[in-house]
């Protein structure tokens, strides 16, 4: 799930809750308690705080390393094709 995945991409970037909680500026005691955050509806809602910068991160990480399965996939089925 989305939520998972953004946990472990928490855990590996923070490391540790402690080092989470420092900058999220708030307690934090349990990894899978973490939810992505809500997307706002429109731009007067805008927010960068860091769960959502974090939210934002993850979900670009997660589009780079599909894509490049996709492309490694592609590559290794036509290696003479340009890309």
């Amino acid at each position: 799930s989305a939520a998972a995945g953004f946990q472990k991409y928490l855990q590996e970037r923070y490391g540790t809750l402690e080092k989470m909680s420092s900058a999220y500026k708030e307690e934090i005691t349990d990894w899978s308690r973490i939810q992505p955050p809500q997307p706002y509806t429109d731009a007067s809602m805008l927010n960068l705080s860091p769960q959502w910068v974090d939210w934002m991160a993850y979900k670009t990480d997660f589009y780079n390393r599909n894509l490049n399965r996709v492309l490694d996939g592609l590559h290794a089925s036509a290696p003479e094709q340009k890309l």
